[in-house]
C-alpha cells in the first residue's frame, strides 16, 4: 500500500481543542526559510518545484530533550487514536511537528521540493490536517535512495479538518502552499512501527 488515508478518525470535539490550541495566537511559531527538504538527488528539470518559506512549532523531538511544548498533551491524541484504530502498539514518536505555510497565489500550480522524513524502513509518517484549507500533500513512488532520480507522483491529498494521511517515512513527498485559505497548519508524526504497520491496516 502506497498511502493510507483517514477521515474523522478522532471525535470532532478533540478535532476543535487541536485547532484552537495551534491556531492560538498565544502559540509561538518559528521561522524557516524552506519548507521542504533538500532536492539535490532530484531532476532539475522537474519545474513543478518551487519553494516557500514557512513557520514551525516543535512539539517533541527524541534526540532533543522530548517534550518542546505546551501542546505536547493535546497533539498526542491523533496518535492515541490512531493506535486504537489500527490495533496496533505504536512506539513512541521520533518528532512531533506543526507546519504553517501562508497563503501565496505565486505558488498556484507548485508544490514544494520533495523529500523523505527518516531512512528507516520501519518508520512512518502522519500528517493530520488542523483545519480546512488547500495545497495538497504530494506523494511519490520512490523511496529513498542515493543518485540522481526522476519522481512518479502517486496520489495527493487535500487538507481537510480531522483528516490524517499515514506512509512510510521513506517515501518522498512534498507539500504545497495554499492559494485561497489564508493559512495551512499540519501536524506531522514521525513513529516507528512495524515494517507491515501499513500493509496490515490497509
Amino acid at each position: 500500500m502506497q498511502y493510507l488515508v483517514l477521515d474523522d478518525f478522532i471525535p470532532q470535539s478533540l478535532q476543535n481543542q487541536l485547532e484552537n490550541t495551534l491556531l492560538d495566537n498565544r502559540t509561538p511559531w518559528c521561522y524557516r526559510e524552506v519548507s521542504g527538504g533538500v532536492a539535490d538527488n532530484i531532476d532539475p528539470q522537474n519545474k513543478s518545484i518551487k519553494e516557500s518559506s514557512q513557520f514551525v512549532h516543535n512539539i517533541y523531538h527524541y534526540d532533543e530533550n522530548g517534550v518542546q511544548s505546551k501542546a505536547w498533551d493535546i497533539a498526542q491524541i491523533p496518535m492515541m487514536f490512531l493506535e486504537h484504530h489500527v490495533k496496533q502498539t505504536i512506539e513512541m514518536p521520533h518528532r512531533v511537528r506543526a507546519n504553517l505555510l501562508l497563503k501565496d497565489k505565486d505558488q498556484e500550480g507548485f508544490y514544494h521540493a520533495p523529500h523523505v522524513d527518516m531512512g528507516n524502513d520501519n518508520a512512518f509518517s502522519m500528517v493530520y490536517y488542523v483545519h480546512d484549507s488547500d495545497g495538497d500533500t504530494v506523494l511519490f513512488k520512490e523511496r529513498m535512495k542515493h543518485g540522481h532520480m526522476n519522481l512518479t507522483e502517486c496520489g495527493r491529498v487535500s487538507p481537510k479538518k480531522g483528516r490524517a494521511v499515514i506512509f512510510p517515512s521513506n517515501r518522498y513527498h512534498a507539500s504545497s502552499s495554499p492559494v485561497e485559505a489564508s493559512r495551512r497548519v499540519i501536524i506531522n508524526f514521525v513513529f516507528l512501527a512495524p515494517e507491515t504497520f501499513l500493509t496490515k491496516i490497509g
